[in-house]
């Protein structure tokens, strides 16, 4: 029974009227979004599809495709022959992606001799919008084998189309496009040339788009143009080498943290060999002691802290008072930082190494600095971002890093945004366990920096 049997007359004519509109947008086609297809691909050849039987239970990568009819052919505008009534006729169809659809921004759509016929089923064009519209931006039409024929509608009091199209099977689409996997490696680029800000909304977002970051990608598609982005920033008409890049940027994001948890168990573990306690250790790492207790026992190891004599307790108060730093006092007393911290604290004296950080980690970032500092002489100079990594040794991206964070380390006032971000987070004395963003790692770093080159900076 067809969807017209079932309305009056007057709803018909409703129906009818919203389709011409619908039909006359040709979505594809929107000014400034024309495709240019200069010649078509038949998918599927007949011989493929006399082999596929109507309801074929055979696995989808042992067939060329499924048939299925085409939804809303009975709003399809007359105006032109159809053939005898009743009798059916072998055609081909092309299958037109609609990204600016406002009821469905992975529809497909199916033409008949260049007029909109109807919409294939909302589950097949989820899954193959974006291979049709890849295809499109290669310059082919995708074209399918199909049968049609003209069905008197008493309701409609006219004959409408009935249509059926082999839809290809995902293995069909793949044989004519690049691996999925290959290109999204190459689109790898396009995660770099994303601004920082933008990293940070999507990786805040599970490393999932929304439209409003679908929107900034979408201002690459020119650095970009054989991937088949759509032209309208909806998230759900991403095709799917760009979820892939998603994903392998979080898989990079996660494999950091890792890396950086690694790093810090190793440390935590050094601390507590060196006699330190657990809780000294915590503070120092900013970690949780409980954390450093699961580490501990999986490395075997017990908390052998030494105790210091009176005598060392004595020096460390008397350099403690003459203002010198507890690496320093560790130093010259000849135990460790924590033990250091224990006799302070035991003495109710409080102190701590300059910038809360030890020399270790006071060199590093005043190599960050000095690192970033010379980029931008470089490009002060004239030299280009890629001049630059050139010469370097490292890669462009980097330099891109370097050039941003030697330009708010100059002049912490140019970027007021990331200034204020730092402030925040010393202000609420987060530690790096309780940061919830990347932006708010990044600014408990840019504080630590910000203590050592502007120390007003507060």
């Amino acid at each position: 029974m067809s969807i017209a049997a079932g309305m009056s007359k007057a709803e018909l004519a409703n129906a009818r009227q919203e389709w011409r509109q619908r039909s006359a947008q040709r979505y594809r086609r929107l000014p400034g979004e024309y495709i240019r297809v200069s010649s078509s691909l038949m998918l599927v050849s007949w011989k493929q599809a006399d082999g596929v039987e109507p309801y074929d239970d055979r696995p989808f990568d042992e067939i060329a495709g499924s048939w299925s009819f085409v939804r809303g052919t009975e709003y399809e505008q007359s105006g032109q022959s159809r053939g005898y009534s009743g009798t059916i006729y072998k055609g081909e169809f092309e299958l037109v992606p609609e990204p600016g659809n406002p009821h469905d921004h992975t529809a497909l759509a199916v033409d008949m001799n260049g007029d909109r016929i109807g919409y294939l089923g909302a589950r097949y064009a989820a899954h193959h919008h974006w291979r049709v519209r890849s295809l499109n931006v290669l310059g082919q039409r995708v074209m399918v084998p199909g049968y049609y024929r003209s069905t008197f509608d008493p309701v409609a009091e006219r004959d409408c189309l009935e249509v059926v199209v082999l839809q290809p099977s995902s293995h069909i689409y793949n044989a004519k496009l690049e691996d999925q996997e290959a290109q999204a490696q190459r689109l790898g680029g396009l995660w770099a040339a994303l601004s920082d800000e933008v990293r940070e909304r999507i990786s805040g977002d599970g490393f999932h788009l929304t439209d409003a970051t679908a929107k900034e990608i979408l201002e690459l598609q020119e650095q970009f143009p054989d991937v088949g982005l759509p032209t309208l920033p909806y998230a759900d008409a991403m095709p799917r080498p760009v979820q892939l890049m998603l994903r392998n940027a979080r898989h990079e994001w996660h494999a950091v943290m890792r890396r950086q948890a690694r790093e810090l168990d190793a440390q935590a573990l050094e601390l507590i060999r060196g006699g330190s306690s657990v809780r000294d250790a915590s503070q120092e790492l900013a970690i949780s002691e409980t954390r450093i207790r699961k580490v501990m026992k999986e490395a075997g190891v017990t908390t052998l802290r030494k105790r210091i004599d009176e005598s060392q307790d004595e020096m460390v108060v008397a350099l403690a008072e003459k203002g010198r730093s507890k690496a320093v006092i560790a130093e010259e007393v000849g135990i460790s930082v924590s033990a250091v911290s224990s006799a302070l604290r035991r003495r109710g004296i409080t102190t701590q190494n300059s910038s809360g950080l030890n020399e270790w980690s006071r060199a590093s970032m005043l190599q960050r600095v000095a690192d970033c500092h010379d980029v931008v002489s470089l490009q002060v100079e004239g030299k280009t971002r890629a001049e630059i990594a050139t010469q370097l040794g490292v890669s462009v991206e980097t330099v891109k890093k370097r050039l941003s964070d030697g330009r708010f380390f100059d002049d912490p006032e140019v970027n007021l945004q990331r200034l204020n971000l730092a402030r925040s987070v010393r202000q609420r004395s987060l530690t790096q366990s309780q940061c919830a963003t990347v932006g708010e790692q990044r600014a408990l770093t840019d504080g630590n920096v910000l203590d050592l080159i502007h120390p007003e900076w507060l």
